[in-house]
């Protein structure tokens, strides 16, 4: 089934859950800098490939809510991405490939040029992370990079997303990630859980 007719379907009806997922996700005031202004936020039920993968016919049975939430800056974007899991191991099994789940944007108006894994050598606290960097090009001959970060914290995996047209770095997106990883374990995890 094709990945936008699977998340079409999964944004119909009643999706308990969906306030809890948002409320999981960074909000304006909690990121870096004051320049941010939101631009969107969506939940869906996730898990709508169950059929073809275990993963996500696991967290369709546990009536998983994914959250999604997108930011605008100066002349940089950021998008943030929370699914609910049914155990930490189908998170840290997924989270990986989690990249290659996510949509186009439709009302991007680049050109990719080329995605690559990146070995990152980092300190931060993260659980199980995987770095993507993305190189394109607008209709003007501008380069634009995104760089990705997908982790985990128990039982939920998180993308983050940062593109810009200027020299965004890995720093600034990786200190999002780490706020975002502490928002869910502050906000989901007991002390029996760290």
């Amino acid at each position: 089934m094709n990945k936008r007719f699977q998340f079409g379907i999964g944004q119909l009806g009643i999706k308990p859950g969906a306030k809890y997922s948002l409320s999981l996700l960074l909000e304006r005031q909690e990121l870096p800098g004051s320049r941010w202004k939101q631009l969107d936020q969506r939940t869906w039920r996730y898990g709508f490939d169950a059929k073809t993968n275990e993963i996500s016919a696991r967290a369709r049975s546990i009536k998983s809510i994914a959250a999604w939430r997108s930011f605008q800056g100066d002349r940089n974007w950021l998008w943030i991405q929370l699914i609910p899991f049914a155990s930490s191991e189908d998170a840290k099994q997924a989270m990986p490939r989690a990249l290659d789940t996510t949509l186009s944007n439709l009302r991007a108006k680049v050109k990719l040029v080329s995605q690559h894994l990146v070995d990152l050598e980092t300190e931060v606290d993260l659980n199980f992370p995987t770095f993507t960097e993305q190189k394109s090009v607008n209709a003007k001959g501008e380069d634009a990079s995104a760089k990705y970060v997908s982790a985990t914290v128990g039982k939920f995996g998180f993308i983050i997303s940062g593109s810009s047209f200027h020299n965004q770095t890995w720093d600034q997106v990786l200190e999002i990630a780490v706020l975002q990883s502490n928002k869910i374990k502050t906000l989901t995890m007991t002390k029996d859980d760290v």
